[in-house]
């Protein structure tokens, strides 16, 4: 009996130790994995954020509720909602001072058989000063509008779509789209010159581009007048400028403008008609089908600052 209880005795010392080791054991190996894990992830890299608010809507929502329903983002002091998220800047790709914000909306109709998109990317200076804050107001409230603008034009035009299938009884859907955004022209010590650009396809062969300049005097945060940008007078500024067209339209193939294309010009040169500024010089532009086709684009021409100098 004393032999066989030592036995016993012995073999569950044994089977202890063995399953000590092995829970040991496996812990061990569980402790690499997670360690093992952890490091994986740590070197893992970060997935950036993407810089836009995007929802989709209704276009009866859009009908409804109004322009507010399709609209997300902050309030300003003021009670004005923003469309921008505001909390993740996206860099300018050209100038460190220039950040972008964007706000993008994907509406449907009722049937789910008309969409529309509609695109806001919003440009500020990412400098900290009070005429900074003033020019960031300026171009937030102009590309707030015009993202409204956008909403109620896709909400219109999606109606307008489906009340025209149903006259026709067959299907006369497009995918409506606004897009305004910006380019930085110049940015200096003394003026900031953006051209908000955009692009509205609201059905036919092809859309149509649109384009407002703004020049800022970085000192006060104001844009800045034509009499308060040229060291000339208005008639010197539009004999310049008229010029300038003159010698575009005779260096062109014939046929390429309008026959009354001058005329136009000269018609329509005033201190504060469509120009920015840019490096070279000052840019005019007229939008197209004004001077010539539309596969003309925009008909434009550069005047250096030694002829057209600016304070």
């Amino acid at each position: 009996m004393k032999k066989s209880s030592l036995g016993k005795a012995l073999f569950l010392c044994v089977l202890v130790v063995m399953v000590a080791g092995i829970c040991i054991a496996l812990g061990m190996s569980a402790g690499d994995q997670e360690e093992t894990g952890l490091q994986e992830s740590k070197q893992l890299p970060e997935v950036p954020e993407i810089n836009e608010s995007e929802e989709i809507v209704s276009v009866n929502e859009v009908t409804e509720k109004g322009e507010e329903a399709a609209v997300s983002g902050e309030i300003e002091e003021n009670g004005k909602e923003i469309p921008f998220d505001m909390t993740n800047p996206m860099p300018d790709e050209t100038y460190a001072a220039i950040v972008s914000y964007q706000a993008k909306t994907t509406l449907q109709s009722e049937n789910g058989l008309g969409k529309a998109q509609v695109t806001v990317t919003v440009p500020q200076l990412a400098m900290r000063s009070q005429a900074a804050g003033k020019v960031n107001e300026q171009l937030l409230a102009f590309y707030g509008d015009s993202y409204e603008y956008g909403i109620s034009a896709a909400g219109k035009d999606m109606e307008f779509q489906q009340e025209a299938s149903q006259e026709k009884g067959e299907d006369f859907y497009y995918d409506y789209t606004y897009e305004t955004g910006y380019q930085v022209t110049l940015l200096n010590d003394k003026y900031l010159s953006i051209l908000a650009d955009g692009y509205e396809y609201a059905g036919g062969a092809h859309g149509m581009p649109f384009r407002t300049p703004f020049i800022f005097q970085l000192e006060t945060g104001e844009q800045v007048k034509g009499e308060e940008l040229f060291a000339l007078s208005e008639e010197q500024f539009r004999d310049i400028k008229l010029e300038a067209y003159k010698e575009l339209f005779v260096q062109s193939e014939e046929g390429s403008y309008w026959e009354d294309a001058l005329s136009i010009v000269e018609e329509h040169t005033e201190f504060d008609s469509g120009y920015y500024l840019t490096e070279e010089g000052v840019t005019f532009f007229y939008e197209p089908y004004m001077l010539a086709p539309y596969a003309a684009g925009y008909v434009e021409v550069t005047v250096p600052y030694e002829q057209l100098p600016i304070v």
